[in-house]
Formats: structure tokens, C-alpha cells, sequence
């Protein structure tokens, strides 16, 4: 039997094979041309490669000894930089620290966070770290003990008291005045006490009247230590005060007393003025 639909379909020139690979060619054409890149994919892929490539260097780099931290330097004078401050402290900071992972901002806002710090700058070095300081320097200093007895160190910082380390206190002692209080008070009770003790040495003219009592004031520039057992007025400490500026002047204009250096021990209360001690160094 002969299949008439077949040869006439043959005959009139439709040809299955020829029509298959006919419409398989332009999609294998549209498969090969989506694997292409375009210029921006070859662009990404290459900054990526490049990304990577500097991120493994940096890395390898901040794991090198040879380029660890080793030293910091610390311009200006050094007998007039506290101890947080000093290169000896800030290299323990950065020391072993890559030069390649450390962050001169990051220790140059530490640095001006600190009330003794006028302004700070850092800068890296080819070998370790230059810090550039500028310094305040305390006008009162106070040393108390909390009621819970915690230990209270302040300075008193442009006519503001804060809170200091204990070890810039002591640096400071030998230079500045300084307020050591032997009763308990809480941080706010110990900020206006010492206020109103440095209105009276630092500006008598502003300072009011009030009481004072168990408390020791240092005064190095007159070489002098102040006792204050019994309840005393601080009208009464400024007139001491004045007595023994007075005293002081006159020894100084004495030429014996170049040959002596003296500290003297006061006791006063609200009826007199006595000298307790005097040390003598030759």
C-alpha cells in the first residue's frame, strides 16, 4: 500500500531533515554567544582578582616581624610629659602592632580624649610612631577617697576638675598645688570642696566663705604644707596664705636663705597659725 499523504508532502518539497537543522542552528548560535563576556564582566572579574590580590598582600605583610611597631617618640620635653603619656606607656599600645594595620586616628582621638591633652598628632614613621603634644598643665589638684573607699584623683584642667590617674597625679604634686582630703566624700561633694579651695589659692577675690576641715594642702611653689583639722573658714586659709607669702618673700630677699632650702608644715585653725615642722635639704 503506498502512503499518499507522505509522498505528497515529500513532493511538494517539505523536507523534515533540512527543516530540523534549519531551526536548531540560529538557537545553537544564541547558546554560544551567551557564554561571551561583555567589557564591564571583564572589568568586575579583574578588579575582583585585583582586590584579592592586594587583601593577600596587606595581609602577609601585617604578619611580617620585620615591619611590627618597635618604637614610639614623643616630641617636646620629656620631664614635662605626665607618665599615661609617655613613650614608654604608648609603645606598650602599639608595640608588635604592624605599621601596615595601625590607624594614626585611632590613637590620635585616645590622645585628645585625655583632659591633659591640649592636641595631640601622630604620625607614622618609616619605623615606628612620632606623636606631637601639646600639653595642659593642672592649676589644683585633689586626693580623697569615696565612700566606698575607692580612691579620687582629680585636676582641675581649665577651670574644670577630672578625673586622672593616679600616677599623673603624683607627677604633677611636686609642681602644682595639690589638696589631700583624709574624710570620705562622693565625687560631687569632692569637686566643690576642691573648688572652693582653689578659688582661695588660685583667686582669692572670687572665692566665698565657707568651712573647711580634715584636709592637707600642698603648696610647692611656697614649699609649704597647710593642715586644716578643725572646722576653719576659707576667709581664714586666704589669710594664712597671705602670712606665709609674705614670709616667703622675705626669706628670699634674705642671701642666707639662698643657701637653704626649706618645707614647712603649718597647723591651722580658725584661731591661729602654727608652724609644726620644718625640713631642711643642704
Amino acid at each position: 500500500m503506498i502512503d499518499y499523504t507522505y509522498t505528497s508532502t515529500y513532493t511538494a518539497g517539505c523536507d523534515y531533515d533540512a527543516l530540523r537543522v534549519f531551526r536548531e542552528r540560529p538557537v545553537d548560535m544564541q547558546v554560544a554567544r551567551g557564554f561571551e563576556m561583555s567589557t564591564l564582566q571583564k572589568g568586575i572579574l579583574s578588579l575582583a582578582v585585583f582586590l584579592a590580590t592586594f587583601s593577600f598582600l596587606v595581609i602577609t605583610l601585617q604578619n611580617i616581624p620585620a615591619f611590627d611597631i618597635r618604637s614610639v617618640e614623643v616630641l617636646g620635653d620629656s620631664s614635662s610629659v605626665p607618665p599615661t603619656l609617655s613613650a614608654e606607656t604608648l609603645v606598650g599600645d602599639v608595640f608588635h602592632s604592624s605599621l601596615f594595620s595601625f590607624t594614626p586616628e585611632r590613637l590620635e582621638k585616645e590622645l585628645n580624649g585625655n583632659p591633659l591633652v591640649q592636641f595631640a598628632q601622630v604620625d607614622r614613621t618609616s619605623s615606628g610612631v612620632k606623636v606631637h603634644l601639646s600639653l595642659y598643665t593642672p592649676t589644683l589638684l585633689f586626693e580623697g577617697v569615696s565612700p566606698e573607699g575607692r580612691p579620687l584623683y582629680l585636676a582641675r584642667i581649665g577651670g574644670v576638675f577630672h578625673p586622672v590617674d593616679q600616677r599623673d597625679h603624683h607627677f604633677y604634686s611636686s609642681k602644682v598645688p595639690s589638696l589631700t582630703l583624709t574624710g570620705a566624700l562622693s565625687m560631687q561633694e569632692a569637686v566643690e570642696l576642691a573648688e572652693q579651695v582653689a578659688q582661695v589659692v588660685l583667686d582669692p577675690a572670687a572665692g566665698k566663705d565657707s568651712l573647711l576641715a580634715n584636709m592637707h594642702l600642698h603648696i610647692p611653689r611656697l614649699r609649704v604644707t597647710i593642715d586644716v583639722k578643725e572646722e576653719t573658714s576659707t576667709d581664714r586659709l586666704h589669710t594664712a596664705l597671705q602670712l606665709i607669702r609674705l614670709g616667703s618673700e622675705r626669706a628670699q630677699a634674705d642671701e642666707s636663705a639662698w643657701m637653704i632650702t626649706s618645707h614647712q608644715r603649718y597647723e591651722l585653725s580658725q584661731q591661729s597659725l602654727v608652724q609644726k615642722q620644718r625640713t631642711v635639704w643642704r
